[in-house]
């Protein structure tokens, strides 16, 4: 059952891997501390059954290699210029804020599967199913918190909410700066 799991978690992370791959390069913005996102970013079309005002879609590319003694781990965080949108006459620096929220949620949760895959120690035999786990777990957690940070301020609606919920994105943006490296090697065992 457990090999069963693995396979399909495997599965998972490739189908998703190659689903973005073909995306041109120019249609995803990096994460980049010093280059918030803007309006003109938002270049999808926007979904008018729904009662949202915009839509910020991130993902992390991935890819890895190893030998028998190291692995290389390289990641992006990126947003996706032509699946986020927003409603024509919702923009506002207000709710620009909140949609870059959920980009510096999207490097968080980046920078947090950096410092557990620096921190683990890692088998070459097993190597490949270890790290794609925790793509796919961070993902999940990655996604639990993007929903919490839309229900709890309710879209950026209820202010106090959304105010501290941008103390906290700021706070740990720092604490998890230290693990912005998007080539990572490791020793294998």
């Amino acid at each position: 059952m457990k090999k069963g799991i693995k396979t399909i978690l495997a599965i998972l992370v490739v189908i998703t891997t190659l689903s973005f791959a073909f995306q041109k390069e120019d249609d995803r913005i990096y994460y980049d501390k010093n280059r918030p996102l803007v309006w003109e970013d938002f270049k999808g079309k926007p979904d008018f059954g729904v009662g949202d005002a915009a839509l910020t879609f991130t993902r992390m590319k991935n890819n890895f290699s190893w030998s028998n003694d190291s692995a290389t781990i390289n990641l992006q965080s990126y947003f996706d210029k032509t699946k986020s949108w927003v409603k024509k006459d919702k923009k506002t620096d207000y709710l620009l804020k909140h949609e870059q929220g959920h980009f510096d949620i999207s490097q968080i949760y980046f920078c947090k599967l950096v410092k557990e895959i620096q921190e683990t120690k890692f088998y070459a035999k097993t190597f490949g199913d270890e790290v794609n786990k925790m793509i796919a777990a961070n993902s999940n957690e990655l996604n639990k918190e993007q929903a919490l940070y839309d229900k709890e301020s309710n879209h950026s609606i209820i202010e106090p909410k959304q105010k501290e919920w941008n103390d906290k994105i700021a706070r740990e943006l720092k604490e998890f700066e230290p693990y912005q490296s998007t080539k990572i090697v490791v020793k294998l065992w």
